[in-house]
């Protein structure tokens, strides 16, 4: 039996997910791989190795607070040209500008920001951002606003505001109130006693 050998030299479509992998009619299937670990896809065709880490600075690594009991780092993009990451922590938020860690955030001589957002919550976690504000939900926790004021190391958090709460009873209770309802006649105009 003959073997044949394919090359595949354009990789644009990225990975493909599992549930269309046998969807060989698709036109990007002959671009696609079924796995793609530690590459990077390119626009024009090609792959290469994922870049390294490199080691910046070191957090907490004790008590409640620690690091150890996880982390969640998120990319927040002022605008094109300043652009930072946050590094949620138990209870904390640390800022990264530039490759280094910002202290002193709002002059109380602390590199990070309180906030409720705990250790449990951090792989649930959503967020979405619209200029310097940077909001963040969890199914158990208010929605918490996160701003970057006017310097790098000025951040507030605090609970979102809602303007319109929807009113809807998600927990109807049904009670059995402790009257009587006695009609004054059997026919013609009612009067409730």
């Amino acid at each position: 039996m003959a073997r044949f050998v394919t090359m595949q030299t354009n990789f644009t479509a990225g990975e493909l997910d599992p549930l269309i992998r046998a969807r060989n009619d698709l036109k990007s299937y002959g671009n696609a791989l079924e796995k793609a670990t530690n590459v990077v896809c390119q626009p024009q065709g090609g792959i290469t190795r994922r870049p390294g880490t490199r080691y910046v600075t070191a957090l907490p690594n004790s008590g409640t607070e620690s690091a150890g009991n996880g982390s969640r780092l998120v990319a927040f993009e002022f605008s094109t040209s300043d652009s930072y990451m946050l590094c949620f922590t138990h209870n904390r938020m640390y800022v990264f500008k530039n490759g280094a860690l910002i202290t002193n955030i709002n002059g109380s001589g602390n590199p990070y920001l309180v906030t409720t957002i705990t250790s449990a919550m951090l792989n649930e976690i959503c967020w979405t951002q619209s200029a310097d504000m940077f909001i963040v939900t969890h199914e158990t926790l208010a929605p918490v606003r996160i701003v970057r004021g006017g310097s790098n190391s000025t951040w507030t958090a605090s609970a979102l505001p809602f303007v319109s709460i929807p009113k809807y009873a998600y927990t109807i209770a049904f009670t059995n109130p402790a009257a009587t309802i006695t009609p004054s006649a059997v026919t013609g105009t009612l009067n409730m006693l």
